[in-house]
């Protein structure tokens, strides 16, 4: 999620609100960040937390970024226009971060590694398989 623009007071609903403390405590106890260096703000699930952190690897973030689970979506937005209007913070817009692929890779240890955001995937080959009538196998 973005907003439009940094502030204390955005910051403090997102780190101090009762609605999202059971968010940040999880995150927490598993040893893991809600602020970063960045100001960005992550409200995930644990289990999603690394695959996160690999898909956003080389991006910028700042300080009126939040990720947050689409559970939290609602909370979070919610939470902000609830904010003065003295603040003047509002949603600017969200964007889709896909993890599926990732958690399954993280899943079976497949290491994906990424290259100016390319993917690099490993597929093993067939061609040790035998041929039969039909030709052969391709992936």
């Amino acid at each position: 999620l973005k907003f439009s623009r940094p502030c204390e007071a955005l910051r403090d609903v997102l780190l101090k609100s009762d609605e999202l403390a059971a968010a940040r405590q999880s995150l927490e106890a598993a040893n893991f960040r809600v602020e970063l260096n960045s100001g960005l703000k992550i409200l995930v699930k644990p289990d999603h937390y690394e695959a996160l952190m690999v898909a956003i690897e080389g991006q910028a973030f700042y300080s009126e970024d939040v990720i947050v689970e689409p559970g939290f979506e609602s909370i979070v937005t919610g939470l902000v226009k609830g904010l003065k209007k003295k603040h003047k913070v509002y949603p600017r817009g969200s964007h889709v971060i896909p993890l599926g692929f990732l958690l399954a890779a993280k899943d079976v240890g497949m290491q994906v590694p990424f290259a100016r955001r390319v993917i690099t995937i490993k597929v093993p080959s067939l061609r040790s398989m035998t041929d039969t009538d039909e030709g052969r196998k391709t992936v």
